[in-house]
This record gives C-alpha cells, structure tokens and sequence, in this order.
C-alpha cells in the first residue's frame, strides 16, 4: 500500500467521525521527546500527524514554531534525521497516516530525488510544503506523485474555485489543506458563516476531502466546524513555545514541578505550562459526534512526555 492510499483509506473509512490530524516538529524539544510524543498521539486518537522538518525561516508559522524549530536546530536536529524518526515511528503507526511538512529550502538542499525516495523508504504517507506553489518550476510534487506519497495542496479564502482546482490537478492527494486565514500560525482563528461558505467551495472546487487548519486552539472553533471539514489540523495549540523571561534550565526541577496548573475556565479545562507556553485545551479533545471520546488520556499522555523530556534537559 502506497502512502498517497493509506491516506485515502483513513478518510474513507472514516464514517461520519471527523478526523483529527496533530502536529509535531521533529527534534524538539529533543529528539527523544519529540519521538515519544508522537507515539503518544498516534496511540491516543490522532488519525494522521504531521512531523516537520525544523527550519530555520519557516515563512508560515508564528514566533511558538520558529522558536521551536531553531531549538531543535541547534540540538542537531537535521531533515536525514528527521526521516529516520519517521521511520521508527512507522514501525508502530499501524494504518495512521505520517505526514512531512517541510519548507521547499530543506528539500532542495536534500536533493529532491532523494528526498522523495528516502522520504518512501522511512514511511512517509504525504509531504505538505507550504511555500511550494502551484507555479512552482519543482519537480517535487510530480516526483510525490510518481512514488505513492500524497502532495497535500494548501489553498487559502482569496483562492479561487479555479485556482484551487488548477492547484489540485498538479498536487495529486485524497485531502487539500484549506488555511482559515492570512497570516502565520499560532493565533486563534474567529470561524463564522463566512468561513464555513469557503470550506463548503473549497470542498467543490477541490472534489476531495478537506482539512481545516491555522489557529484551531478552543473548543467553540472545532465545534463551529463541525460537518463543514473531514478533518481538523490542531498545530500551536499542542505545542506553544513562548520562550518567555524565566529560564527553565536555570530554575531546575522545582520550576518544573510548579510549571503546570489547571485552571477551569468556563466550558473547559485549560492546561499552561508557564515557561514554554505550552497551553492545550483538554474538551477540544473530547466532543461526542466530532472527534469522539479522544481526549483526557490523549491530553494527559502528551503532556507527561513532554514534562518528562524538560526535565532529562534540565538534568544534564
């Protein structure tokens, strides 16, 4: 089974459930967590996750994922690195769907032939390269094509039904990428009327499934998209590193242990890990007929992974 078909099984079989598709960039906040976060999503209810090739200017995301990607840079984090943890992570991913989001730099520096067929030997089921258009003179999307990967297209609410089926003719993939807004990632997206009309045309424009994404962070969104997406795209909310004033390395295991509070605030239980940023909404997790029972123990395993790799960084 190529990766471009395990895709189109999960939405396939899907039902009426909407997919939910997490984010997570590879290295950070090392390569160990980064790993076992992953795993703890693919075991908890994520469908597909996206894994992304730390940048050093990635053009499309906010301050939480630039500063993310340069820390794991400066780890040593590297895209040959990036695909070997894919394929570690596809040993035990069973049907789940593992995507790379990429910058277009990183692949070229690669090589693209190369990229794509170590990107196929790791398990990778589909590439998501945000600054590779439609008018792109790369061969990339042709050569995804050509080896079973899905080219997820990105398509935005000032594209244009013909564009956007322009875009999906060339980027060959059972789902298209529909940004919810201009900008870069990692603030909250209104969704109103105006925003489920464009998913509807994106939709028909596209003929194939639609993930929503950028700047899905409460649960109020995920229920306003609910039936006008087959899936939902939660990137900044799993993982917001502020970077803030109070130097984690500094405070030690006591800054740690007091980092996480709860704190009930209306309708859901939001969790905020003080010195990164890290802020998760538990109840977007957990919405009968949307992304079903998946929540708590999803929440709860992500967020003791990432605890656990803090605190082997602040230990050595």
């Amino acid at each position: 089974m190529t990766g471009r078909e395990r895709i189109g099984k999960i939405f396939a079989q899907r039902g009426a459930r909407t997919l939910l598709m997490t984010h997570a960039i590879g290295g950070w906040p090392d390569e160990a967590t980064s790993e076992a976060i992953v795993r703890t999503m693919l075991a908890e209810g994520a469908d597909l996750v996206e894994i992304q090739v730390p940048f050093s200017e990635p053009a499309a995301d906010g301050p939480a994922i630039v500063a993310a990607s340069h820390e794991a840079l400066a780890g040593g984090m590297t895209t040959a690195r990036t695909l070997a943890l894919i394929g570690r992570l596809r040993r035990g991913a069973g049907a789940k769907a593992l995507l790379v989001m990429t910058y277009l730099n990183p692949v070229l520096a690669y090589g693209e032939e190369a990229f794509v067929r170590d990107a196929v030997t790791a398990g990778v089921d589909g590439l998501i390269v945000p600054d590779c258009p439609l008018d792109e003179i790369s061969p990339l999307p042709e050569l995804a094509a050509a080896a079973g990967l899905a080219f997820v297209p990105l398509v935005a609410p000032a594209t244009s039904d013909r564009r956007i089926a322009e875009i999906c003719a060339r980027f060959v993939s059972p789902f298209v990428y529909a940004v919810l807004r201009l900008g870069v990632t990692g603030r909250a997206t209104g969704i109103d009327a105006a925003t489920r009309a464009y998913l509807e045309r994106v939709a028909r424009a596209a003929g194939r499934g639609v993930a929503a994404g950028f700047g899905i962070r409460e649960r109020g969104q995920i229920e306003a998209l609910a039936g006008a997406v087959q899936t939902i795209q939660i990137r900044g909310r799993v993982m917001d590193v502020a970077g803030g004033d109070m130097g984690i390395h500094d405070q030690g295991m006591d800054a740690i242990d007091g980092a996480v509070v709860q704190v009930e605030e209306a309708d859901r239980l939001l969790v905020t890990h003080h010195e990164t940023g890290l802020r998760i909404d538990r109840a977007a997790f957990d919405l009968p007929g949307t992304l079903g029972s998946r929540g708590g123990p999803w929440f709860g395993a992500v967020l003791d992974r990432f605890r656990a790799g803090l605190c082997a960084r602040v230990q050595r």
